[in-house]
C-alpha cells in the first residue's frame, strides 16, 4: 500500500513538475514575442521620429518663406522709391541748370 501510495505521489510529481515546466516554456516564448514587439515599435517609433522631424522643418521653413518673400517686397519697394526720388531731384536740377 505504502509502495502504491509513493507510486502515485511521484507520478504527481512528475505531472506537476511537466507542468510547471511547460508553463516557464510558454511564459519565455511570450516573453521573446514581447521583446521582440518592443523592438518592432522602437524601430518604427524612431522612424516616425525623423519623419516628424522632417515635416517640421519643412513647415517651418513654409512659414518662414511668406516673411521672407514680404521682406524682399519691401527692400525692392524701398529701393525704387530711392530712385524715384533721386530722378526727380536730378531732373530738377537739370532743369534748374536749362539742359
Amino acid at each position: 500500500m505504502l509502495e502504491k501510495q509513493m507510486s502515485e505521489w511521484k507520478e504527481q510529481s512528475r505531472q506537476t513538475h511537466k507542468e510547471f515546466f511547460n508553463r516557464i516554456r510558454e511564459l519565455e516564448i511570450a516573453r521573446a514575442e514581447q521583446g521582440q514587439q518592443y523592438t518592432t515599435i522602437l524601430e518604427k517609433l524612431e522612424d516616425l521620429t525623423g519623419k516628424v522631424s522632417t515635416l517640421s522643418k519643412g513647415l517651418s521653413d513654409i512659414q518662414a518663406e511668406p516673411g521672407r518673400t514680404w521682406k524682399d517686397l519691401k527692400g525692392k519697394i524701398s529701393w525704387a522709391v530711392i530712385a524715384a526720388v533721386i530722378t526727380a531731384v536730378m531732373a530738377f536740377l537739370l532743369d534748374k541748370i536749362g539742359l
